[in-house]
């Protein structure tokens, strides 16, 4: 879905009050909140990996170039996994976004499942 935007919506009463962020995020698949309130998204059309500000301002394009990012999950040292559904592969990231490579090959499928 082009053209996708976040709502924001009180946490107590479920009240929603509008758009935080208004802008074309090219289908945001995930979303997590920092310890500092910025919002990281990732944005499955356009292949990015963005954080807005606690007001949901763009602050930056934090990773570009992947195919289709949906998914994530932490290691207990702060590296983050990407899932990169465009080859299938898992991204792994410093907490920084600095790429430390692939933890999952693209388009590796374990025995188990076959």
């Amino acid at each position: 879905m082009e053209g996708s935007t976040i709502r924001k919506f009180n946490g107590t009463t479920g009240v929603d009050l509008g758009l935080f962020i208004p802008a074309d995020l090219g289908r945001p698949t995930n979303f997590w909140l920092e310890a500092d309130s910025n919002l990281i998204i990732l944005s499955y059309n356009t292949g990015r990996i963005k954080r807005y500000d606690a007001a949901g301002n763009f602050v930056a394009d934090l990773v570009t170039g992947l195919s289709g990012p949906e998914g994530f999950d932490f290691f207990p040292n702060g590296d983050i996994l990407i899932g990169n559904g465009g080859d299938g592969s898992i991204k792994r990231y410093d907490s920084d976004f600095n790429s430390l490579g692939n933890f999952v090959e693209p388009g590796y499928l374990p025995q188990a499942l076959l």
